[in-house]
């Protein structure tokens, strides 16, 4: 695959490297060694034949490009199944397409970064894509894939939509596994059960059946003890406002949080006591700053010094 110098070029970038690799030679360095020649042989013959080419290699780590999308999934796919059916080489492989500038034998550019970052919160086994990448082959019915939601990265502007091969022999991290190099705050968002999505399902029935069913009810109740008059019909009016309260309570302590209104009362009852502590602070303060004053002690703020002509 032929590069022109100082040119910019619509690349798939290929990130792969060997998770856990330090710790690896820190205990079994020959094992280690080992490890990267076969990580290394492997992934230039897939690239190679493929069509792509080998930028760099990063001790454990490896660049790449190819000329299209497809060409670069098939070389990671190839490679991964590989490492996993030989069971010791824990590889994970990142992939991304866009604009790249080539100069000096190295690449640069936006596409470059994102195709990093999305390595970067893989799991051994996997490989994982940018929305992009998933575009140019979404028509291949041999290359199926997984949404796993959009991601926020480090010096990236825009959150990434990030897909997993999921091709048998491949992994698809879990979202509890995905760790990358997200923004400050970022944080990925849990894949739901059925049995979470019932039971969610089960709380929003139950924030309208309890208070809907317990208003009738009790309202049918007060209007047969009630005879008549005035008296009957602000019940009846009040009624409804109490019962939806009421209801309220039952359904957060059945579907929401059994120990929501224990945690409530905990909270009230810890921010009562900063404000006793605060209060006494200040109370103390106040009375040092007035026996100060009694003594003629009171603090003097020097002038500011004349401005420098």
């Amino acid at each position: 695959m032929e590069l022109k110098e100082n040119s910019h070029q619509l690349l798939a970038t290929l990130f792969a490297d060997i998770q856990g690799y330090t710790a690896l030679m820190q205990n079994n360095e020959e094992l280690g060694v080992r490890l990267v020649e076969e990580f290394k042989t492997t992934l230039t013959r897939e690239v190679e034949d493929h069509g792509g080419r080998v930028i760099q290699f990063y001790g454990d780590a490896i660049m790449a490009v190819f000329p299209s999308s497809v060409d670069a999934v098939s070389a990671a796919e190839v490679a991964q199944k590989a490492f996993n059916s030989a069971g010791d080489i824990p590889v994970r492989i990142g992939i991304n397409c866009g604009d790249v500038l080539y100069r000096e034998g190295n690449i640069f550019g936006d596409s470059v970064n994102i195709a990093s970052r999305i390595e970067s919160m893989g799991v051994p086994g996997s490989v994982l894509l940018s929305k992009e990448v998933e575009g140019h082959i979404k028509n291949k019915q041999n290359l199926i894939t997984k949404s796993l939601g959009v991601f926020e990265f480090k010096n990236v502007n825009e959150g990434i939509e990030v897909f997993a091969l999921t091709s048998p022999g491949i992994t698809r991290p879990l979202p509890t596994q995905l760790k990358g190099k997200f923004k400050r705050g970022f944080q990925v968002k849990e894949e739901k059960t059925p049995e979470q999505l019932k039971l969610e399902r089960n709380r929003k029935i139950a924030k309208v059946a309890l208070p809907l069913g317990s208003t009738i009810v009790l309202m049918i109740v007060v209007a047969f003890l009630v005879g008549g008059g005035a008296t009957k019909w602000i019940l009846l009016g009040a009624v409804p406002i109490f019962l939806t309260m009421i209801g309220r309570i039952i359904s957060i302590q059945l579907y929401d949080d059994p120990d929501a209104l224990k945690k409530e009362a905990a909270k009230d009852k810890l921010d009562e006591k900063k404000r006793q502590r605060q209060e006494k602070r200040q109370a103390k303060i106040d009375s040092r700053n007035a026996k100060r004053a009694k003594k003629g002690k009171v603090e003097r703020v020097k002038p500011a010094p004349p401005p420098i002509a």
